[in-house]
């Protein structure tokens, strides 16, 4: 692996700074982890085992950049992100009322304050472990992983579609590359108060507070302490999955995550940790999962998902195979009753021949081949066949009671395409029974023509939009284009 200049770089892990020790037995040195499994192994105050000695992490190493004084009192940069309680989007420091990932509304979306990403951990020798240390290990901490499309011109670059069996979808699926995938430490899984998530840490110094059973290694400062929501950030090529029934148990979802994970790395001929899922929104409400590329440049196999009508479909077929039923022929069955073991088969619920492997340990008391939703889906989707959404064209007539604005090729939305400005987002926002195609929701702006009554331009102002009137003439927009390429962040001309 020799210096190739001008390659791209790997990423860079989150590394734990390990001390020397005074008799000379340890050596500094840095361990080095990836970000999305340091989050968890290097978490605060969590111990790490190395060379026959054990550390514990005393101090997340701060950035100058990331730090401001202003008053006299320090406070960390940190963040706050809405989750979409729907799909598992994170939506950063934005006011937006849907989601830029389902279109859902955000009015329940959950919210997580001071947000704060940790970069590098530094350590120090302990010899003394008690019992409730053992404990926190083993029951480790509560991480929730959300995602971030990319932008592209001023939209998500996302490309949707779905799974149909004849008409009726199986499986919705979005793919984005170079999705921001961001992993949250909420928290100690055993604390006490569940809705209070974070771990307390001086600002200045970055020392987490320790527990009142530990003994040494005091902040030296006095500075108060700031409660603070640890995260990682990566970006990785994406797949967004969401069944067509909103309404499985999450035993079906937990075992059709794995079975479908384990398909795509038999079927695809990839190595177990190449690709990864993680249960959207969360792993206490399982509504999809998230599929995304670990390996180190991307194994691209999530594009071809999307992109191969028949590549899903032999994935549910292989991972029925795996899950030791026997398939004749290129037919499946209909009824997922009428699926017969493979003679000899002695699994019942799960084995490590199957479902289970080291990297669900956490999931395996909900799998269960034998659920017969699983089976009926993996059935469906094996008869299936991938189909993806053209893209949104500015001549598409969108749905809706009423529009508002010349959809048929002219009108506001070419005169928006002949300003350079962003294009609207793919979506229109329905206000009033009236279908408004020119809305830019990262931005809050609306362009609006005038037949839009004042009740629906009105309730666009009051959800905090910027509302861009075109009067009937058109010899009169250069004003409004010049007005809302101001709001877009544009140049005027």
């Amino acid at each position: 692996e020799g210096f190739l200049p001008g390659y791209n770089f790997p990423r860079l892990p989150l590394m734990a700074y390990i001390p020397g020790t005074p008799d000379g037995g340890g050596r500094k040195t840095y361990l080095q982890r990836p970000r999305f499994l340091a989050l968890a192994e290097f978490g605060p105050r969590s111990l790490i085992y190395h060379e026959g000695r054990s550390y514990r992490v005393v101090r997340a190493l701060l950035a100058l950049g990331q730090r401001d004084a202003a008053g006299g009192d320090v406070k960390l940069a940190t963040e706050t992100v809405r989750i979409c309680r729907a799909c598992g989007a994170g939506h950063f420091n934005e006011e937006l009322s849907t989601c830029h990932g389902c279109r859902n509304s955000l009015d329940t979306a959950e919210i997580i304050h001071d947000v704060y990403r940790i970069e590098n951990v530094d350590t120090q020798p302990t010899e003394r472990i008690t019992a409730d240390d053992e404990e926190r290990q083993r029951q480790g901490f509560e991480l929730q992983t959300t995602f971030r499309w990319a932008t592209r011109g001023g939209s998500p670059d996302v490309r949707h579609g779905g799974v149909f069996e004849g008409d009726d979808a199986v499986l919705n699926l979005s793919y984005g590359t170079s999705a921001e995938i961001t992993r949250i430490n909420k928290g100690l899984r055993r604390r006490a108060n569940r809705s209070k998530y974070g771990f307390m840490i001086n600002p200045l110094s970055g020392m987490w507070a320790k527990n009142a059973d530990e003994e040494g290694d005091a902040d030296p400062t006095a500075v108060k302490s700031e409660r603070i929501v640890p995260c990682v950030r990566d970006r990785k090529n994406a797949l967004l999955v969401l069944p067509a029934d909103p309404d499985l148990p999450p035993k079906t979802l937990t075992t059709l995550q794995h079975a479908l994970l384990r398909g795509i790395e038999t079927e695809c001929q990839l190595e177990p940790g190449e690709i990864l899922a993680e249960p959207m929104p969360s792993r206490d409400d399982r509504k999809g999962l998230l599929l995304y590329e670990a390996a180190e440049g991307g194994a691209g196999v999530l594009n071809r998902l999307v992109s191969e009508p028949d590549l899903l479909p032999r994935i549910g077929r292989r991972a029925l195979s795996i899950m030791h039923f026997a398939l004749e022929g290129e037919t499946v069955p209909s009824d997922p009753h009428d699926l017969r073991d493979v003679e000899g088969t002695s699994c019942v619920a799960a084995c490590y021949r199957c479902l289970m492997s080291y990297y669900n340990q956490p999931d395996h008391e909900d799998l269960d081949r034998r659920d017969a939703q699983a089976k009926q889906l993996l059935l469906r989707l094996a008869r299936a066949a991938t189909r993806l959404e053209e893209p949104a064209s500015r001549a598409a007539e969108p749905s809706g009671p009423h529009t508002t604005g010349d959809t048929s090729g002219g009108g506001l939305l070419d005169a928006v395409a002949r300003r350079d400005l962003p294009p609207p987002d793919a979506e229109p926002r329905v206000v009033d029974g009236y279908t408004i195609p020119a809305v830019w929701h990262e931005h809050y702006v609306a362009a609006v023509s005038a037949d839009v009554p004042e009740s629906a331009t009105g309730d666009l102002a009051d959800k905090g939009f910027l509302v861009v009137q075109f009067p009937a003439d058109e010899a009169d927009w250069p004003a409004p284009l010049d007005e809302l390429a101001r709001a877009l962040g544009a140049r005027e001309s």
